[in-house]
């Protein structure tokens, strides 16, 4: 996050804002903590662009098929889920997808679930 506020200096100004607003004691509660809707875009937003795990695995509980082609063997075969490749589907997330976007998650109920 701190690498994308730093190339982002129009998002860090407002993350600046939005904390010296809400955090207005020596030691932050946890309903102000809560409040910090910004933040936590920003952190939403990096974590969709780099997220900590990169790719997780599954596996058939039973024999299927894929998108009508696929086979996959119960308990053999593997599937692999990359999540940064996931998270930069442009029908999913626009045209965009490489952008610094924190504003994509200000409506929660809009954000794209795969």
């Amino acid at each position: 996050a701190i690498y994308f506020l730093l190339k982002n200096p129009d998002k860090l100004k407002k993350a600046y804002e939005e904390v010296d607003r809400v955090l207005t004691d020596p030691t932050p509660t946890y309903q102000q903590v809560m409040e910090l809707k910004y933040i936590r875009m920003i952190l939403n937003e990096s974590l969709r662009l780099w997220p900590t795990a990169p790719a997780f695995s599954l596996y058939a509980k039973e024999d299927t098929v894929i998108g009508g082609k696929y086979p996959i063997k119960k308990g053999e075969d593997r599937i692999s889920v990359l999540i940064p490749q996931l998270h930069r589907d442009k029908d999913a997330w626009g045209d965009n997808v490489e952008e610094f976007q924190p504003e994509r998650f200000e409506e929660l109920d809009k954000v794209p679930h795969h």
